[in-house]
């Protein structure tokens, strides 16, 4: 049996594309910064990486940290392809599939707490 990977590659292409978008938006409505806080909420500093930045809250680092967890699934699958062998895929698949089933039932709670 052959594994056709295009569709996880546009998949992960899209998913990307639409995050750089995003971070892309973010970065038109950046403040400055002095001390690792947001000032105002003004962007006097137009070109400077170090005095102006985005300023975040709690919440939106926790949603980070989730996005940067539901990689896992993914990495798993692609860790047998690095050799360029057909041994081990399946078994690939399947643990990803039981990560990726914990992983929704963990952000079900999550939510729900």
């Amino acid at each position: 049996m052959y594994l056709d990977c295009r569709g996880v590659g546009l998949l992960a292409g899209s998913t990307i594309m639409l995050l750089t978008l995003l971070w892309g938006s973010c970065v038109l409505g950046k403040t400055d910064i002095k001390n690792s806080r947001v000032i105002d909420s003004q962007d006097t500093k137009k070109l400077s990486l170090t005095g102006s930045g985005i300023g975040v809250d709690i919440w939106t680092s926790y949603a980070a940290r989730i996005m940067v967890i539901s990689v896992i699934p993914f990495i798993i699958v692609q860790l047998p392809q690095i050799p360029h062998t057909s041994s081990g895929r399946r078994l690939a698949v399947l643990i990803a599939l039981i990560v990726y089933v914990a992983l929704l039932v963990s952000y079900c709670l999550y939510q729900l707490s």
